[in-house]
């Protein structure tokens, strides 16, 4: 690719990404679909209290390309806060212009260049995060070049069909009946993660409560409407003096899952971080497979 960093315009807003990005996104979304590389990012900065949008405008081009005659929308990078000290950086970066130092460049520029106090507060103390969608190598590379460090690593499991379901230990040993009906989100639910921060709420999710007195399990649809790849979000084993024996993670586990058959799911997504021994052990009982991982970075003052 030629040209240099001067060609590489960024273009600061306040707000969430603007319709003119749609293009950008949705050539993103289906070249990464595959992998899944994708990122929530536009609507998550719509949740935010606070975010500011970067569109990356640039003349560079390939040698094979002619210059074009103005700069063109080949990156957006999205910051938004998520805690009194914590915001999260997010790039996309248009298929057209990967593997060719882009994003490395808008980082740079970035890291050296006054754009409305974006980055004083990191640098002053506080954290700036990401997340490498799929372990993407590319993203991987960016973030260790400018100092941030792995945090975290989830697994994204697949259940592809109800025919490895049925094969299944949980399946084989599904003796005790149970209940499953929708209701409200239970008074307590698992203690915000950092992973959060990369995750949004879909339309489709429910919370469905396990009896009797199992727990709660949070499911969803993949494509945002009922049919296709369902989701396991999450799972809440009732403990305590509401049961008399030890809560059973895999009933709520092999509920979640029958329940979604039973909705019209041809495949089963769940997300375990893989310090969560336990549960990927359970998922693995239900016939999950491992799909691909996310890896999460951090970085209290990055080199820039």
């Amino acid at each position: 690719m030629t040209g240099d960093r001067q060609s590489v315009i960024l273009e600061w807003r306040d707000g969430p990404p603007s319709p003119a990005t749609d293009a950008l996104f949705e050539a993103a979304r289906e070249a990464d679909a595959e992998m899944d590389f994708s990122s929530p990012a536009r609507a998550l900065a719509r949740q935010a209290p606070w975010c500011r949008t970067a569109e990356v405008r640039t003349v560079l081009h390939r040698w094979a390309m002619s210059r074009p005659s103005e700069a063109r929308l080949a990156a957006v990078v999205v910051v938004w806060r998520v805690g009194p000290a914590r915001w999260v950086a997010d790039i996309v970066v248009d298929p057209r212009f990967r593997s060719v130092g882009l994003a490395t460049t808008v980082f740079e520029q970035i890291g050296t260049t006054p754009s409305g106090g974006l980055l004083a507060d990191v640098r002053e103390g506080g954290e700036l995060v990401g997340c490498a969608f799929g372990a993407h190598p590319a993203a991987e590379r960016l973030a260790r070049r400018f100092g941030a460090v792995l945090t975290g690593r989830r697994d994204r499991l697949v259940l592809p069909s109800q025919s490895a379901y049925r094969d299944s230990r949980i399946a084989a040993g599904a003796d005790v009946p149970f209940s499953a009906r929708p209701v409200d989100p239970p008074a307590v639910t698992p203690a915000r993660t950092l992973w959060d921060d990369f995750e949004t709420a879909g339309a489709t999710d429910r919370w469905l409560e396990i009896g009797p007195g199992a727990g709660y399990v949070l499911i969803g649809w993949g494509g945002g409407t009922p049919g296709g790849a369902g989701r396991i979000r999450d799972i809440v084993p009732v403990t305590g003096s509401r049961r008399t024996e030890p809560a059973d993670p895999s009933m709520l586990v092999r509920a979640g899952v029958e329940w979604l058959w039973r909705q019209g799911a041809t495949s089963i997504e769940a997300s375990v971080d893989v310090s969560d021994i336990g549960a990927l052990d359970v998922f693995r009982s239900a016939a999950f497979q491992h799909d691909r991982s996310d890896l999460l970075f951090a970085g209290a003052s990055l080199s820039f």
